[in-house]
């Protein structure tokens, strides 16, 4: 059983990149997903092509907020007319089970490749999460396997973010829980049931995740008391266990993604972030 040190968003700025390259040198961190559709995203796979640091790559399709790669007008249901991703999370899940499904799905497929196409030639490996954890979403999902497949290529790792509850509900004294995040954990954990066919396929290159419910609080003492009980679970399923958090802060909104989308441009600005940093350059005492 290993655990897995994870962090998303590299790509989404320069600052955002280079604080999560300062968790790969100073502290521990194994993984990093990039983001192929930020405006950023070349000038921060160059920065870490300089930096010279070791690290696993996930491709991390964005398909909530930042810009599209593919013509707006080939993904019409799926950005606004600056060709900005603008559906939520709900909005999306809705509209892949309504009567535009098929149409979706063809746009979905259209984007997904172009994200893909982008990031291969910095991959190793196929892993796969998404921003938002969108890929949860059953007609998402789905895309993203048909066109890894098309494409030629196999799934070396499948991030499943279906967190188990039992751990926090046994240390629920420690605080830091966010009922948004509860509930976002909850809307996961039933996706995944209908998922399942899909994730089963798959079921050797998941792992037992940790990184919802205390998202924006996962500081080294909080993080180290779960980690045992999600060691324990992880243990008994035979399976490794992913924390993923995110390091990364930006300072300015002159370098968001798309400072518009309300929904999300607001988190990578939040303090919050440098607690996660300080966790990843501190965890090693407590693996």
């Amino acid at each position: 059983m290993n655990v897995i040190l994870h962090a998303d968003d590299y790509g989404y700025n320069i600052e955002v990149s280079k604080d999560i390259i300062d968790c790969i040198k100073e502290g521990t961190l194994h993984g990093i997903s990039i983001m192929p559709n930020s405006p950023y995203f070349d000038e921060c796979m160059a920065i870490l092509n300089d930096s010279k640091v070791n690290v696993s790559k996930a491709i991390h399709f964005s398909i909530s907020e930042g810009p599209c790669l593919s013509d707006k007008d080939e993904v019409k249901l799926l950005v606004n007319e600056n060709g900005m991703f603008c559906l939520s999370f709900f909005k999306l899940l809705l509209l892949s089970i309504g009567p535009k499904r098929k149409e979706l799905k063809k746009e979905l497929k259209q984007e997904i490749r172009a994200q893909f196409i982008k990031a291969k030639p910095y991959l190793d490996e196929i892993n796969v999460d998404s921003h938002v954890h969108y890929h949860m979403i059953p007609l998402v999902l789905k895309s993203i396997l048909e066109v890894i497949k098309e494409e030629g290529y196999e799934i070396n790792y499948l991030r499943v973010p279906a967190e188990p509850l039992m751990p926090f509900i046994k240390n629920r004294k420690i605080g830091g829980f966010n009922l948004v995040n509860i509930i976002k954990n909850i809307v996961l954990n039933v996706l995944a049931f209908f998922d399942k066919s899909m994730i089963n396929k798959y079921k050797d290159k998941t792992a037992v995740f940790f990184g919802i419910v205390m998202s924006g609080h996962m500081d080294i003492d909080r993080v180290s008391v779960l980690l045992n009980d999600f060691k324990k679970i992880a243990e008994r399923k035979n399976m490794d266990v992913e924390i993923l958090a995110h390091p990364g802060r930006a300072t300015s909104t002159d370098t968001l993604l798309d400072p518009s989308n309300t929904e999300y441009s607001k988190a990578p600005l939040s303090e919050l972030r440098h607690i996660e940093k300080k966790m990843f350059m501190e965890i090693s005492k407590a693996l």
